[in-house]
């Protein structure tokens, strides 16, 4: 069964029908201007690159200077105000402990030992680092045993990873890289299965709703072979109900489990966001089920669901972005071309009025193609970027033959 591309699902629409494959088809919309002038390089750039690849590049190179300028205005802001703050709080603790053992100079060492270490321990506390520390383990619990051994077996194969709990020996460091390599493309085929699974009776929950509140007279209209697809809003929506419940599962579970308060509703609702998007900073832990494989077991039951959702997101941008750029870059190739023809000779004043005409139309034609309905439906088309072949390149025997100028062939492997 041969797959459909983006191109084939544009029938009802004015976005023209072009297949992905054209955007690097030269044969069809070759440049044939003056070869030192600024259209003829900004062809050559689209053909070596393409502009959408570069649009691409350029868009995550400027969100990431957005967002370390955002973060570090922020953070930076706090930091400068609360770390002089702290510095004399932690100043005015030392000078404490200090005035506490001279004014007790008589104590023995047994009584000095003792008195040290509960205030080494406030010190701790004061940083926020006492707890996983050498003496919370000795004291309380060991950080390794067989329940937080299955938590971070399960960090490990869902790629979340909080940095609280690490292998420190070479055996162990060995393990976790090969456990990692072995495990980590398996989990990501199961979770797929279950989150298609569960998308499955989400998609029939979502067409019998639909069939049966739609009236009479639109069922009418209605084939037995229509399609029904799950929008991407109602996706969303069953994203933050996942939120939601896991927020409420995590609060409950780790205030009732332990003695210790546990996290408040915004610091559950956190952590669970970066369980999903697999961010795990560590920052933020369940204080009295830190390591428990339960609450691993309760969010990997739940993340297939949320990585189909993932998945229909940024399907909906992929077909967007690319159906849009194949749009835009055929668009340049053509008006390029109708702006220096090869075939007769022009005058200055002949360019002049050509240029005239040629925007008219072009603006006129990219008004009624590159329109909001026009992407939406590239963005809502089921079809495939890459045809079904993503991580696979099928490359011809004459795709690795020199290229000929005027007989240049499409190549399924761009």
């Amino acid at each position: 069964m041969v797959r459909e591309t983006i191109g084939e699902f544009f029938y009802h629409t004015r976005v023209p029908k072009l297949d992905l494959a054209d955007l690097h088809d030269t044969t069809k919309y070759k440049y044939t201007g003056y070869k030192w002038n600024k259209y003829y390089w900004l062809w050559k750039v689209n053909e070596w690159f393409g502009l959408c690849h570069l649009f691409m590049i350029v868009m995550i190179v400027a969100y990431t200077v957005i967002g370390a300028y955002l973060f570090y205005r922020i953070e930076s802001k706090n930091e400068e105000i609360v770390y002089p703050v702290r510095v004399k709080q932690l100043n005015e603790k030392v000078l404490q402990i200090a005035r506490k053992f001279k004014e007790n100079s008589p104590w023995n060492n047994s009584r000095i030992f003792e008195e040290f270490k509960a205030e080494y321990k406030d010190l701790l506390k004061f940083d926020n680092v006492y707890k996983w520390s050498t003496y919370y383990r000795t004291e309380e619990q060991h950080k390794w045993n067989m329940w937080s051994s299955t938590f971070f077996a399960m960090n490990l194969y869902t790629t979340v990873g909080y940095g609280t709990i690490a292998a420190e020996t070479i055996t162990g460091i060995f393990l976790v890289m090969l456990y990692t390599f072995l495990f980590c493309p398996i989990t990501m085929v199961i979770s797929r299965d279950l989150g298609q699974f569960g998308l499955v009776y989400l998609t029939k929950l979502y067409g019998f709703v639909k069939y049966r509140f739609t009236s009479t007279v639109e069922k009418a209209k209605m084939r037995a072979d229509d399609l029904i697809i799950l929008p991407v809003k109602y996706g969303w929506a069953t994203m933050f109900a996942f939120l939601g419940f896991t927020t409420v599962f995590l609060y409950y579970y780790d205030s009732l489990t332990g003695p210790d308060d546990g996290l408040t509703w915004w610091e559950c609702f956190y952590f669970s966001v970066q369980t999903y998007t697999t961010a795990g900073f560590g920052d933020i832990m369940p204080v009295n089920v830190t390591f428990d494989p339960i609450v691993g077991l309760v969010y990997f039951f739940c993340l297939p669901v949320l990585k189909v959702v993932n998945r229909m997101t940024y399907l909906y941008l992929e077909n967007g972005i690319h159906g849009y750029f194949a749009i835009v870059e055929s668009q340049i190739n053509c008006y390029l071309n109708s702006l220096h023809s090869p075939c007769y000779s022009i005058t200055a004043q002949q360019i002049a009025t050509n240029n005239k005409e040629c925007m008219s139309s072009q603006e006129q034609e990219w008004s009624n193609t590159l329109t909001i309905r026009s992407l939406a439906a590239m963005a809502s088309s089921p079809a495939d970027v890459f045809g079904g072949n993503l991580g696979r390149i099928p490359l011809r025997t004459d795709d690795l033959e020199p290229i000929q100028e005027f007989t240049r062939k499409p190549s399924s492997a761009a």
